[in-house]
């Protein structure tokens, strides 16, 4: 497989491909690129696809193979935003490259078994779905992230808002959401635990600029999905409540 895009492009799938994990499996098709990625304790995973419409030039499909991207995401740094970085992977030589404007960088590919996965499309019973700014969950989580471990996502249905909270041994901060931006609120009061750890690793993914849709409800996983590159591209996150 050989593909030449832009760097902001290849920025855009790769950031939040590697969110959870470096290494992660790959699938090319004719129509598009998937990345999947799971963390290793296996409570949350990332999917992120492209069309190849979206690539400059774009040629080959490939079976799953998985790649560690942490090099590759340095080397991309230091790309100017406009450049076409040319990407071709060969399952054969067990090789990825990534070349432009002189610069090159070669790696093996990694072993597909050693790579984590999860693979649950199932629909889960997400009672809220909220759309934001990519940025509007930054400060929530930031300041959480020095209270406690696990932040609450939660829909009061008396006075019909949706919210994100967290509370520590002394203090405590919420985040409401508009009535505007609860699509289909429930009917019954939803409150709900993920882990913090992880929402830092997504939310620092997320383009600040993006709309993003926030769907949840009472045990069930929370998906967070945004679209990139004009919709061509797609980035699904999904999270395991605390137990």
């Amino acid at each position: 497989m050989r593909g030449k895009l832009r760097t902001e492009t290849l920025t855009s799938v790769i950031d939040p491909a590697r969110a959870f994990e470096d290494e992660v499996h790959v699938e090319i098709t004719n129509d598009s690129l998937q990345i999947h990625g799971t963390d290793t304790s296996l409570v949350g995973w990332v999917d992120v696809s492209l069309a190849t419409d979206a690539f400059e030039a774009f040629r080959g499909s490939l079976d799953g193979v998985a790649l560690n991207l942490k090099r590759i995401s340095r080397l991309i740094r230091h790309l100017d935003a406009d450049a076409t970085p040319s990407v071709t992977i060969d399952p054969d030589a067990q090789r990825v490259s990534v070349s432009s404007a002189g610069l090159s960088y070669t790696d093996s590919l990694v072993l597909p078994e050693s790579v984590p996965e999860v693979w649950d499309d199932q629909p889960s019973d997400w009672s809220v779905e909220v759309v934001v700014q990519g940025d509007a969950l930054n400060p929530a989580v930031e300041l959480a992230d020095d209270i406690t471990s696990h932040m609450t996502f939660g829909f009061h249905h008396d006075a019909q808002v949706s919210y994100v909270s967290a509370a520590g041994d002394t203090d405590s901060l919420q985040l409401e959401f508009g009535t505007g931006q609860v699509m289909s609120p429930p009917t019954e009061e939803v409150i709900v635990e993920y882990p913090l750890d992880k929402l830092v690793n997504i939310q620092s993914a997320i383009p600040d600029d993006s709309m993003v849709s926030l769907a949840f409800g009472n045990d069930s996983t929370l998906r967070i999905h945004y679209e990139f590159a004009d919709g061509a591209g797609e980035t699904v996150f999904r999270l395991l409540p605390v137990v």
